[in-house]
């Protein structure tokens, strides 16, 4: 429901703005944009238990856009800490940390504020789950991945400000994701190739900046990530955050 939601909002948002082109590829030819906010995940990781789980936690992020003619290069990395709970009949708890990062090489089309192209993205998630035994063990699991997907990005100017959408979904990816508890002992990680139908995932961050001093903006930015790993111990997860920023760009 979320992502929905947020799809819509994105298409309104497209909709009503105006036309606008855009000067450079990304809107501005170098610029830097630091954040932070809420975080929230709802995670199902049989590899630690059959259960969902949820919670919310601080979130951080930085995102960085460059313009060399019509190609936008864009960079974003986010990640943070929350502590999860479920309701379904047990008092286990998780803390999780996750994080992921970015880098796109995007094209302008002819609509000018479209741009399409490929984004490569790495992703990380820690999970240490509490078990409620009378030993009250605590386990540590993981997932990571390396993708690579299409991606297209959306900016245009509406009302004070400039309206952002960028969104991707991977092809090809690698995954680790060991099952069982990884401790001290614990290998390298093991990648092995996932098929677009063991596992898909989907990426999209929307983000409206406004000049608020000086050249630098403020900026309010949503992203949210799901990932379905139909794998031996299947996993589903989805990430949100809502974010506060500063927005600088620089001169070239």
């Amino acid at each position: 429901m979320p992502i929905v939601l947020a799809i819509a909002c994105c298409s309104l948002l497209i909709a009503a703005s105006p036309s606008h082109a855009q000067s450079t590829a990304c809107g501005v030819s170098t610029a830097l944009t630091l954040s932070a906010g809420v975080g929230q995940n709802d995670r199902v990781d049989a590899t630690a238990s059959p259960f969902q789980f949820r919670g919310r936690g601080l979130e951080l992020s930085v995102n960085a856009a460059h313009s060399s003619g019509r190609v936008c290069m864009t960079l974003d990395a986010g990640g943070g800490t929350k502590l999860l709970s479920t309701r379904e009949g047990t008092s286990a708890t998780e803390r999780l940390a996750e994080g992921d990062a970015g880098f796109g090489v995007l094209r302008t089309t002819w609509m000018r504020s479209l741009s399409i192209g490929a984004e490569a993205r790495g992703e990380l998630a820690i999970t240490d789950h509490a078990y409620t035994d009378p030993r009250h063990i605590v386990a540590t699991y993981r997932i990571g991945a390396l993708s690579l997907g299409p991606a297209a990005r959306w900016q245009r100017r509406f009302g004070r400000g400039d309206a952002v959408v960028q969104l991707s979904a991977p092809v090809v990816a690698l995954i680790d994701h060991p099952y069982f508890a990884v401790w001290s002992t614990d290998p390298q990680p093991t990648f092995r190739l996932a098929s677009v139908g063991e596992y898909r995932a989907a990426h999209a961050a929307f983000s409206y900046s406004w000049t608020a001093w000086r050249g630098v903006a403020s900026v309010l930015s949503y992203r949210v990530n799901g990932v379905r790993y139909d794998d031996v111990h299947p996993l589903r997860s989805l990430s949100q955050s809502l974010t506060v920023g500063a927005h600088m760009p620089f001169a070239p």
